[in-house]
């Protein structure tokens, strides 16, 4: 991928930008689609060998490790991002200070481990704890090496490495799944993959580049404490509105019922996590590079095409959800399908505000950014705890209720501190949605036509109906969507068209 060059006012040119945005994505979104689709071949896979219980505990051990993490991250990670300028010197204290606070709240989560077992409904997941620690740990010293790929928009290796690492993990953990091993299947084929993944980062950067030895300027750690102080609670609240869900359910129903919601919220999260999430990272670091006039219309554009991808992934994924069970899971598993057809609302909200999130973190307005997750993490675990009470399916509800309480609240936001109005946000997202009528209407039309002829095939039926209503939200696009597909194209085609000389110097 060409470097990319700053203009005389501080930022690149918008075109450049556009180019190296578009590219990145495509590498990211294709990496991302891959290593999520190992991932879930490999889930499903596993599920033939553990029971909902034991997937469970796992879930409650890693949720655990993965809170001492995010609750020791001074928000290092967009700190280097939006200052993309940063020299060795910054690079090498802010390692010091991610490394050094994750090690400290490690420690702390091991000792406390049979104290807070018990608490989440999980009391035997301290067999798991130790493994897990240790890979978030592993992923904690790769954090900044990652971000260096990252500020260079060098997505290309970024999405190589994730790939390869995935492939490690499906090896690894349906191999040792097959010969028994049961939960800790999946703690050691996490371990391999972190490890797998760190090995790759640090061979791809020179060490120089994020470690080597600087004296410890007071000044350079009070900029990061005073930044990450408040991207600290925004990114908190991200990880607990989709973490803590997990423990809200495992404490509620048990670790057989979590078993089963978190394989259900992770393939509803494929979506969002894998297209919407990683477009908004290629978008931030973007944004950080683009000239201050330009960040606001490139926001804005965004928003419908964005839609445009996860409307029918999020609407489709969750209308084919009962089909999907029946070919994949056995009776163990059986409350996977119903959970996801409500779950999958959740792909949808998510990736949109995560781009006006990007916007406002680059724009240094870091408290609003952490207004929307705070916001989505009380109303998460509020309606959990009254609503979710009344069973699983109704804390499945809960959870979606939640994230699409997000798009007025970032609507209201955006208006407040750029007065766009609120139909600029939300009314061009309305034509991807309508389109996606059609998609439910086709996939139920053929799931009806095989219930009425007696055709009792679950795979046949579901690739019947994917295969439906994909055409039938693609005809309705080009019928009612017209413009913004001609807009999506015409990004896709100038991101990929080579660069002149004088530009990729």
């Amino acid at each position: 991928m060409p470097a990319v060059t700053a203009s005389p006012d501080g930022g690149a040119p918008p075109g450049q930008i556009r180019r190296a945005t578009v590219r990145g994505s495509f590498w990211t979104v294709l990496s991302g689609l891959f290593t999520r689709f190992l991932g879930v071949v490999g889930t499903l896979i596993l599920t033939r060998f553990l029971a909902p219980y034991e997937y469970g505990e796992v879930s409650a051990a890693t949720v655990l490790a993965m809170t001492a993490n995010q609750f020791s991250t001074l928000g290092v990670g967009t700190y280097l991002i939006t200052h993309p300028d940063a020299d060795r010197e910054v690079m090498f204290h802010s390692t010091l200070v991610h490394v050094g606070l994750g090690f400290l709240s490690f420690a702390i989560v091991l000792l406390l481990g049979h104290n807070l077992a018990p608490l989440v409904g999980a009391p035997t997941l301290v067999r798991y704890l130790p493994g897990m620690v240790l890979t978030v740990a592993i992923d904690r010293v790769a954090f900044v090496p990652e971000r260096v790929l990252v500020r260079r928009m060098d997505f290309g290796s970024l999405a190589v490495i994730r790939g390869g690492s995935e492939i490690v993990y499906t090896v690894i953990s349906l191999s040792l799944a097959v010969l028994g091993w049961g939960g800790m299947a999946i703690v050691v084929g996490n371990l391999v993959r972190s490890g797998a993944r760190f090995l790759a980062l640090v061979a791809r950067i020179s060490w120089r580049d994020w470690i080597q030895p600087h004296r410890l300027n007071g000044r350079i750690l009070r900029d990061i404490a005073a930044f990450g102080s408040v991207v600290w609670l925004g990114a908190f609240a991200v990880f607990a509105s989709r973490r803590w869900d997990n423990l809200a359910v495992s404490y509620l129903f048990g670790p057989a019922v979590l078993g089963a919601y978190n394989l259900a919220y992770n393939l509803a999260d494929v979506p969002a996590v894998q297209i919407g999430e990683q477009v908004s990272d290629v978008l931030q670091a973007a944004f950080a590079r683009a000239r201050a006039g330009d960040r606001r219309a490139a926001m804005l554009r965004s928003l419908p095409l964005l839609a445009l991808i996860m409307v029918p992934m999020a609407v489709g994924l969750g209308v084919i959800a009962p089909t999907l069970g029946h070919v994949f899971f056995d009776k163990r598993w059986a409350d996977v399908g119903p959970m996801l057809l409500v779950l999958a609302a959740i792909s949808f909200p998510r990736p949109l505000t995560g781009v006006v999130v990007a916007y406002l973190q680059v724009k240094l307005r870091p408290r609003l950014a952490a207004l929307i997750e705070i916001a989505t993490f009380v109303l998460l675990m509020a309606a959990l705890f009254t609503m979710g009470r009344l069973g699983p399916l109704w804390a499945c509800g809960a959870v979606g209720l939640a994230f699409m309480a997000r798009l007025p609240l970032t609507a209201y936001i955006l208006h407040k501190i750029d007065q766009v109005p609120a139909s600029q946000f939300l009314m061009p997202l309305v034509p991807p949605v309508l389109c996606a009528i059609p998609l439910v209407a086709a996939v139920l039309g053929v799931r009806a036509a095989f219930a009425a002829t007696g055709l009792h095939h679950p795979l046949i039926s579901l690739i019947g109906e994917i295969a439906a209503g994909g055409l039938a939200y693609i005809a309705a696009v080009l019928l009612f969507a017209r413009r913004l597909a001609n807009d999506l194209f015409s990004l896709l085609h100038g991101g990929f068209k080579r660069m002149p000389p004088a530009a990729e110097k």
